[in-house]
């Protein structure tokens, strides 16, 4: 590829990636609008149309909810990148990707969160999950800027990376109590491809199988061939590793880095495997297709396709983006870009491109003044003064530059037309054409009262009201919207069925009493999508309309709810996660059982997606199977355990819904059917093959059999014990010595503790629970009890005894006895306030209520002092920043931190071990731990 082939190329991936990120997810949500043409005076620009796109749309509703974002960057580091980006291109392109997100959510407040990994012959992340916002965005683009030299993979594992993906994000998701909003950006320069592994040196290096072909040699032509298509086959079965992803709510956007002479059809799988088909050859992928589960972009195409993912939203959207020529020599208003802006439009993004070089770009405030926006050198931000506020910009590339206007406050000349305006001094452009994406903010969204409850009722009254409401959250009168605005609900369960509650209501109407009563859905999990339409107000002159407003595209909010029976009908948990499963082939979960009336298992599971091979998946309750042994429901919920079981464990994600039935207490009306939604991470389990082997050679030395024996008794007994284990992760905040969770003094709920997991002889030495890896470990002396070391990535941790925490590769782990049940660990994420942390509780699945509400007093007594110590530790350690972020920073520290409560709570039973000695091995502990018991 020679320089300018590069360079555009380069151009075209940078586009690629802010129209599908920037302008497609984010498009979807209520902060972001994109702009179409005025209806009023015919313009010489012309609107393209952009195919919906549901995954999008769902995407951005999810984040503009109120749920969790995590994008994971997924980029390729095959040795192929040598020839198809020398200039590291991509890197460029993911750094802007990352700035734009970074600047979204620090206007709309989104949780949004990056994670970088890479991918070749395996997947391997690159740093942990950060939140994004204006401090963390330059650290994020420098964890991409070191994939610069990260071009010399062996070969292009498309399973690998989708798998490894699979697994982080099902980790980072288990650990948040919220909603998760999930995608991958994807890129890659090729098809997948496996290499021969001819030589021992290659085998050494990579491996000679592949987890997806057991068995299977990769050290002929033949082997890989038969790989290939195994892989193939896993990646696109129905309930294969594409649809697992899918139906963990998790939106593939795939970027194809086209070299020249490189075959179109190279990147029809990968345009399968993120939209479920492609048309050339025709390809399909997986079996959950509808709606479209993702995107697929060709970067040597990307200026066609730029204005097509800018568009991306509902179905059925007004054309978002404008095209227009190119004004020659100088100034001219025929080939503007228009759009009008009120006072509930503060911000705009302009993402603008030509087809040629050394363009100059204008912009045109209402007052009717072109400002210039004077060339600065690539990749440099510059600003200038716009009418009513500031535009800055930065040059992408010499043809392409993005521009940010923001209205100055209290500013009275920013509501108006405006114009972007492209000029070729040089008058050789004629018959080129500029193209631009408009984003404009606006500082409205649709609410709904009945969100925070989160429950509907069939044949009950609608609860709550419809409105609007600024950026602030304050509630806005819609008679005050200058422009018009119309406003739709509707109501979906989780298979597809929708109700409309509310149908493009106006201003006048669409905050009134809503009459329909929801019907005919199944009972479960669901959600309501609400749609505000806008468009700003028209551009007057004295009553006449000089120019029509400009119609935005829809601001889009998806809150998830649970689909409830009637009220004389007990209430059910709609979603269990049985946890990671490290070579178990079974996992009990909880259901909550409230209100009255009750409930019973009874019925076959429905999978959506699961490992092959992993054989019959069961969900069954056998104490509980039918209406003669249900559970029957309290006002403080009664536990329904549930029991996961299949034949063999396999890496990949078990997802699905298994049928509860539920009967009223009265008898009145037949029982009914709720579906609950499941899911499970499954891994196979680890080999401690070698450290036995070492322990056998220890043996065999002679002198070292008397403690070899002890070291080996000591790992033996290194273990959890065996039993149901329930977890609840909470976020909570400290105000002024008070544990606060959701603005309320801390408390355990009814619907809390609703995940199990079953320790047994298989993980009984390293399990994950609520997002935290837990690990057994034999202490350093022989002659001392072993204990847990709880991991979370991105976190410091301490527990509720003492010593709390452990010095280990330069973060701060929370230390816990191997009996772990009735303890709890608060987390520190990195770069959180002080005052907020998450905390971790731990139980058996037969303790009574009264050692949840011990733990709970233990939390709102302790967790302050425990927590205030952790970081002060973390402020102590050489580097606080890999200290709170557990990375490792190449010391082999392994010191105690002594600042736990010690005595257990109320109701709960001392540890039969000993305490860890304060004097050896591990524990080296600092000596402000409490060993008298709680301060009440």
């Amino acid at each position: 590829m020679n320089q300018s082939t590069s360079r555009r190329t380069g151009r075209r991936l940078m586009t690629a990636l802010a129209a599908v990120f920037i302008t497609g997810a984010v498009v979807a949500t209520p902060f972001v609008g994109a702009v179409a043409p005025a209806s009023g005076a015919t313009p010489a620009s012309t609107s393209t149309t952009s195919s919906p796109d549901a995954a999008v749309t769902d995407f951005g509703g999810c984040i503009a909810g109120g749920g969790s974002g995590d994008l994971l960057l997924l980029m390729d580091d095959s040795g192929s990148l040598k020839q198809s980006d020398p200039d590291d291109d991509r890197v460029q392109a993911a750094q802007y990707l990352v700035r734009q997100l970074g600047r979204f959510a620090d206007q709309t407040g989104s949780d949004i969160a990056v994670r970088v990994a890479r991918f070749s012959t395996n997947y391997a992340d690159v740093g942990g999950w950060t939140a994004l916002d204006g401090k963390s965005v330059s650290t994020v683009a420098d964890t991409v800027a070191g994939l610069a030299d990260a071009d010399d993979g062996f070969e292009t594992d498309y399973w690998s990376a989708l798998d490894g993906a699979r697994g982080d994000l099902a980790a980072r998701a288990s650990s948040r109590s919220g909603t998760s909003c999930q995608a991958i950006a994807w890129f890659t320069d090729g098809k997948a491809e496996y290499v021969v592994r001819g030589t021992q040196s290659a085998q050494d290096s990579y491996g000679t199988t592949k987890p997806f072909a057991p068995g299977v040699e990769l050290t002929s032509q033949s082997g890989v061939d038969e790989a290939t298509a195994a892989a193939d086959k896993d990646l696109c079965r129905a309930g294969g590793l594409a649809d697992q992803l899918r139906s963990s709510g998790v939106t593939t956007f795939a970027i194809g880095l086209e070299s020249s002479g490189a075959p179109a059809n190279d990147f029809a799988q990968l345009e399968a495997i993120a939209t479920g088909s492609s048309a050339s050859p025709k390809t399909t992928c997986g079996s959950i297709n509808d709606p479209i589960p993702g995107s697929f972009t060709l970067a040597s195409d990307i200026d066609n396709l730029l204005f097509a993912f800018d568009a991306l939203s509902t179905p059925g959207q007004a054309p978002l983006s404008q095209e227009s020529g190119i004004c020659q020599v100088s100034y001219c208003t025929d080939q503007a870009h228009d759009f009008v802006l009120d006072d509930s439009t503060p911000d705009v993004h302009v993402l603008a491109a030509a087809d040629v070089d050394a363009v100059d770009v204008d912009i045109v405030g209402p007052d009717g003044k072109p400002v210039q926006l004077p060339r600065s050198a690539v990749g440099t931000e510059a600003r200038v003064a716009v009418p009513g506020g500031t535009a800055s910009y930065t040059w992408e590339s010499n043809s392409a530059v993005s521009i940010d206007i923001s209205r100055a406050d209290g500013a009275t000349a920013w509501a108006g037309l405006w114009k972007v305006v492209f000029i070729d001094p040089a008058g050789t452009s004629a018959d080129k054409r500029s193209r631009t994406n408009i984003h404009i903010s606006s500082d409205l969204v649709p609410t709904w009262s009945g969100s925070s409850a989160a429950r509907v009722h069939l044949q009950d009254a609608w609860p709550g009201t419809f409105g609007i409401a600024d950026g602030d959250g304050e509630e806005v009168p819609p008679s005050s919207v200058r422009g018009t605005a119309t406003l739709t609900a509707i109501l979906a369960d989780e298979a597809g069925h929708r109700q409309t509650v509310l149908d493009a209501a106006d201003k006048e109407h669409l905050s009134g009493p809503i009459t329909a009563e929801p019907t005919g859905l199944d009972l479960g999990a669901g959600t309501v999508e609400m749609r505000l339409d806008l468009t700003t107000a028209p551009v007057l002159d004295g009553t006449t309309v000089v120019h029509e407003g400009t119609t935005l595209a829809p601001a889009v909010v998806r809150v998830p709810v649970s689909v409830l029976a009637p009220s004389q009908f007990p209430e059910v948990t709609d979603s269990v996660d049985f946890g990671t499963l490290d070579g178990e082939t079974s996992a009990t979960a909880v259901l909550r059982v409230t209100g009255s009336g009750c409930a019973w298992i009874s019925g076959e599971p429905k999978i959506a997606a699961a490992p092959s091979d992993t054989g019959d998946v069961a969900v069954t309750a056998e104490a509980h199977d039918s209406s003669s042994t249900c559970v029957r429901a309290s006002k403080s919920g009664r536990p329904l355990e549930v029991t996961l079981t299949f034949d063999e464990s396999q890496n990949g994600t078990v997802n699905g819904t298994f049928p509860v039935r539920i009967a009223s207490a009265d008898g009145s009306g037949e029982p009914l059917t709720t579906n609950v939604s499941f899911t499970a991470d499954l891994r196979r389990p680890l080999n401690e093959a070698n450290f036995l082997l070492a322990l056998v050679v220890a043996l065999i030395a002679g002198p070292g059999i008397p403690l070899a024996l002890l070291y080996l008794a000591s790992f033996l007994v290194a273990r959890m014990p065996s039993g149901g284990l329930l977890s609840q992760r909470s976020s909570v905040t400290v105000v002024d010595g008070r544990v606060m969770r959701d603005g309320v003094p801390f408390a355990f709920r009814p619907t809390d503790f609703t995940t199990m997991q079953t320790i047994s002889g298989r993980n009984a030495r390293s399990l994950v629970v609520a997002g935290l890896s837990l690990r057994a470990r034999p202490s350093r002396s022989p002659f001392t009890a072993g204990f847990v070391i709880a991991t979370e990535p991105g976190s410091a941790a301490a527990s509720d005894v003492a010593p709390a925490s452990i010095r280990l590769g330069g973060g701060l782990r929370a230390r816990l006895p191997l009996a772990i049940q009735g303890h709890w660990v608060v987390l520190a994420p990195v770069g959180s306030s002080a005052g907020t942390a998450e905390v971790v509780a731990f139980v058996g699945s037969g303790a009574p209520d009264s050692v949840r509400t011990a733990i709970a007093d233990s939390i709102r007594d302790r967790l302050p002092e425990v927590l205030d110590r952790l970081r002060d530790a973390a402020d102590e350690m050489p580097d606080v920043e890999h200290a709170l972020a557990g990375v490792s920073t190449g010391r082999a520290d392994a010191s105690s931190l002594g600042f736990g409560t010690g005595a257990p709570p109320a109701d709960r039973p001392a540890e039969s071990t000993p305490p860890p000695s304060q004097s050896g091995g591990d524990d080296v502990g600092f000596g402000f731990g409490f060993e008298d018991g709680p301060r009440r």
